[in-house]
């Protein structure tokens, strides 16, 4: 383990942090990090936590840091990456992956079919970027996401499954009704329309609903 985290640290990221093979968890989050996340992190084979929030990064993400077959945790939020997400870089996920968090950049482009992979995800945080056009289907395939434990949540910078703040359009999809563990889902501020959909009312878990500001979605037809 390497924890450097909530400290002053300025400057790039090195990359011959890529050496250190062993490593398990790295913590750099909250910090005042810049430049562009190395690609000599995907070299970390048995990494299974990758903490780069709140920093000042900035860049595309590299589509190698998926490429340990250990990760569970990564979070990238609050930073100043660009560019649209790979859809390699979920392709390359190992389907243990619990918790993604890229809030709070400014990420362009679709959400990727290849999300579907993650089959074992727990919490995703894709809000407050650019990101535009329909929710896959795919998203189905993710049974495992909800809101976490509270312990769970004390680990991860923001623990929900938001899609909040971003540019998404077309109807809510029907995709949605299989995640029946879904305790927190936050759409707003994006470019929905239609109806507000009635399987919502068969989610036996969902505490928190947040799809109507900013959308058009008008309630469900008798």
């Amino acid at each position: 383990m390497f924890s450097m985290a909530s400290n002053q640290l300025t400057g790039n990221i090195p990359p011959n942090i890529g050496k250190l093979h062993k490593l398990q968890i790295l913590y750099l989050y909250a910090n005042e990090l810049s430049g562009r996340i190395p690609s000599s992190l995907g070299n970390l084979t048995l990494l299974s936590s990758l903490y780069l929030n709140d920093n000042n990064l900035s860049g595309e993400i590299p589509p190698n840091l998926a490429t340990s077959r250990n990760l569970l945790y990564l979070t990238l939020s609050n930073n100043n990456l660009n560019g649209s997400i790979p859809k390699k870089f979920f392709g390359m996920f190992p389907s243990s992956v619990l918790y993604l968090g890229f809030s709070g950049n400014a990420l362009t482009g679709s959400l990727p079919l290849e999300i579907g992979n993650m089959i074992k995800l727990v919490a995703l945080n894709m809000s407050n970027n650019k990101l535009s056009g329909a929710l896959p289907d795919t998203l189905a395939k993710c049974l495992a996401i909800r809101c976490p434990s509270r312990h769970f949540s004390k680990m991860l910078d923001d623990s929900r499954f938001r899609l909040d703040g971003n540019f998404f359009h077309e109807e809510i999809p029907t995709a949605l009704q299989t995640l029946r563990s879904l305790e927190y889902l936050d759409l707003s501020n994006n470019n929905f329309f239609g109806h507000i959909p009635a399987y919502l009312g068969n989610l036996p878990f969902l505490a928190y609903l947040n799809f109507l500001s900013i959308n058009s979605i008008e309630k469900c037809p008798n």
